[in-house]
């Protein structure tokens, strides 16, 4: 049984690409394990846009929470959260 589930009630969008990831980023990023590879094999998923290295995915798909790691940015002066999401469906 997972520990602990997460859902949302919209969209959301994720991407394969770091540098967009970093720019759109707050106090939380979220990464769906499966896809950190570069592997975007997800048949649960809205859609998936090769050329920007983008999914999209269906509101209320579940994720079980894997490992959460604190990162302090001592250069940036910046905190925040990686959260390891496992994709459910």
């Amino acid at each position: 049984m997972p520990g602990c589930i997460v859902y949302s009630k919209s969209f959301l969008s994720f991407s394969l690409d770091l540098k967009i990831i970093m720019k759109f980023k707050k106090n939380i990023l979220l990464i769906i394990e499966e896809f950190s590879d570069g592997h975007i094999n997800c048949p649960g998923c809205a859609s998936i846009i090769k050329k920007e290295e983008e999914i999209l995915v269906f509101p209320f798909s579940c994720f079980e929470v894997n490992k959460i790691n604190k990162v302090e940015d001592k250069e940036k002066k910046d905190n925040y959260y990686i959260i390891y999401l496992n994709y459910l469906g």
